[in-house]
């Protein structure tokens, strides 16, 4: 039988190879990057036939937040020894009685759930016979000291006799070392709930792979090489035992001219993919920051902003500078329009990446007007000021159950958005709030604050910026 002919690779045959690959590659990767699991029910942790609990992981499916049925929520903390950790054994439990309560405790925690309080009494004392005649009780547990996962109890839904507890599970709210403890919910249902699913929904928001552009860029240019190397050796080392080793050069010169081709499509591709990521990307925006101009005599002069292509609105319209008539009334003159302003006004994208750090402070939305008043008038803005910083940040930060609040330095505030005066303030008083809404407190240390001296040409500026 005739040894059937083998038959070269051609250039667009090779070529075709390559992004056929490339494109099988980039697609597992983007699908894995950007994939939106559908939640399963995979059972990670039981007591007895009476719970269970099921983790939804990496979903952008939000839990849901409105319960048909009451239910009251109290939490503690139980302080442990790094020596007895490994002895843990922690998972969420649900319980009927008094009884059960000690006996699941003990199985889970030891003897070391005996020092947990509520409300200044003992645990059992808290949730006694008497209490189990008319409710039953969930109990949500986990590590805090080294999961640095952030757990709200966000709704129960009743259907017959079961009832389903919502949790949502913010993964990395906030990082650092903490006191070894375990946080414990206490759900208290009510007696006819005779069954418990606890559902907890881990939805990442803060995926540091996101910011890694160049990173991710590098490894594509990498990949597409690699890929281009070995496919453009197997064909040459092919295309050498079919033809002479002259037209074989021939061959290779167009393999080569192919891959130089090759490289800059697929350069051009992913730097496309590249930039609209980036461009999706949600930025840091400084908010609302508004100068007031308070000289001692008119004078003109000229307001400049370090950063002009990060501006992302202004009044009056910013062009190179602000150009004003600030008179001793603080009423301000804009020199191109002859409009009079109280204040200017722009946002812009943060170029300082602000963090929650070691201080700050920890505030209720409840509380925050009072804590506003007090802390402003340190950094030394006035009643009016204050007033109209508060008018606008009062509505988003009361909506938030605690909030981290973190005042710039000057260094920082400068180094985000450089000020520049052609007549220089006597005193210059820059405020940039940073800030971030939590479902519960963390510990940090609470921030110096200290007042300036208003004196002579006061210059004021106020804002502020979401961490994100």
């Amino acid at each position: 039988m005739e040894e059937k002919k083998k038959q070269k690779i051609t250039l667009k045959q090779t070529i075709l190879v390559v992004l056929v690959i490339l494109v099988v590659i980039f697609g597992i990767v983007f699908y894995i990057y950007h994939r939106e699991v559908t939640p399963s029910s995979n059972i990670t942790s039981t007591t007895g036939m009476t719970s269970t609990t099921t983790r939804y992981k990496d979903t952008k499916q939000a839990a849901p937040t409105v319960s048909n049925t009451q239910y009251d929520e109290l939490n503690s903390y139980m302080y442990i020894s790094l020596n007895s950790n490994s002895n843990l054994n922690i998972e969420n439990i649900f319980v009927t009685s008094k009884q059960e309560l000690s006996t699941y405790l003990f199985n889970c925690l030891g003897t070391q759930y005996i020092d947990i309080e509520l409300n200044g009494q003992k645990l059992l004392e808290y949730f006694d016979d008497d209490f189990f005649k008319d409710n039953n009780l969930a109990i949500e547990m986990h590590d805090g000291s080294s999961s640095h996962h952030h757990y709200t109890i966000v709704s129960v839904i009743k259907e017959g006799t079961t009832g389903t507890i919502n949790i949502k599970d913010n993964a990395s709210t906030y990082g650092g070392t903490f006191t070894p403890h375990i946080e414990l919910s206490f759900i208290v249902l009510d007696k006819d709930i005779t069954n418990v699913k606890f559902d907890i929904y881990q939805i990442t928001t803060n995926n540091s792979y996101e910011s890694d552009f160049g990173i991710m860029f590098i490894a594509g240019i990498v990949i597409a090489i690699l890929v281009i190397i070995i496919v453009s050796i197997i064909v040459i080392r092919h295309n050498r035992k079919v033809e002479n080793k002259t037209k074989t050069h021939s061959i290779a010169k167009k393999i080569i001219l192919g891959i130089i081709i090759t490289v800059l499509i697929i350069t051009a591709i992913f730097s496309i993919i590249v930039f609209y990521e980036a461009t999706m990307m949600p930025n840091m925006i400084a908010y609302k920051p508004i100068i007031y101009l308070y000289p001692t005599d008119d004078i003109e002069l000229s307001v400049k902003l370090g950063y002009e292509d990060k501006i992302t609105c202004s009044y009056p319209q910013y062009t190179t500078s602000w150009n004003v008539l600030a008179k001793t009334s603080s009423d301000l003159i804009d020199l191109n329009t002859n409009r009079t302003l109280y204040a200017l006004y722009y946002e812009s994208e943060a170029v300082y990446d602000f963090e929650i750090q070691k201080d700050g402070f920890i505030v209720k939305g409840s509380d925050i007007t009072k804590f506003l008043e007090e802390k402003l008038e340190i950094l030394g803005l006035t009643e009016r000021e204050t007033e109209e910083f508060i008018v606008y940040w009062l509505p988003i930060l009361q909506e938030n159950e605690y909030n981290y609040i973190r005042f710039a330095t000057t260094e920082e505030i400068n180094q985000n958005m450089p000020l520049e005066f052609s007549v220089q303030p006597d005193t210059l008083i820059r405020v940039l709030m940073t800030y971030k809404g939590l479902d519960k407190p963390i510990d940090v240390e609470e921030q110096q604050l200290e007042t300036p001296e208003r004196t002579g040409f006061v210059a004021v500026e106020w804002g502020g910026t979401e961490i994100k």
